[in-house]
């Protein structure tokens, strides 16, 4: 909740508040009056990733009100998993963008998701290993990092979420 100091010309100045976007809500008890007093006003989280302005009426001026945009998060969960391969879902809101880049190209490639914006899930092919070697490798998907390994001879693989980026 905010208030906006309201000083009027005299004690029977009549005045009123009003919103004129649906993202600040004037209290009820602040929609109108006389003389001076507070105004009060309550301002929704903005869950875009872009700043907004927006302005209140008070006693016929204007007062802008301007909100930082949302920042961006990124969660990433396991999917779907089977033998040649699984999905990622990256979870972050509308407007944040990402990538999905595989630091393993040679065996691990990104079969779709290598871009979004928002919600989205990320669908990955594992080659088999027909090496005599277990093997190791990382996809970057959101700014995590994300292990994966395959035992020797073995179309099986395993794989980890390691960390995020910062």
């Amino acid at each position: 909740n905010q208030i906006v100091a309201l000083t009027a010309p005299s004690a029977t100045s009549a005045w009123t508040a009003k919103s004129n976007v649906a993202w600040i809500t004037v209290a009820a008890a602040s929609a109108s009056g006389t003389g001076s007093a507070s105004i009060s006003y309550s301002v929704a989280a903005n869950t875009g990733t872009t700043a907004r302005t927006g302005t209140l009426t008070i006693a016929g001026l204007s007062f802008t009100v301007t909100q930082a945009a949302a920042t961006c998060s990124y969660g990433l969960q396991a999917g779907s998993e089977t033998a040649t391969g699984f999905t990622l879902s990256v979870i972050t809101p509308n407007g944040c963008d990402w990538t999905a880049v595989s630091n393993t190209p040679s065996w691990l490639t990104i079969k779709s998701g290598a871009t979004g914006n928002g919600n989205g899930t990320v669908t990955v092919t594992v080659q088999g290993n027909t090496g005599t070697s277990q093997r190791t490798g990382s996809l970057t998907v959101a700014g995590w990092t994300v292990e994966v390994t395959e035992p020797a001879s073995a179309t099986a693989h395993t794989m980890r979420m390691l960390s995020k980026l910062q």
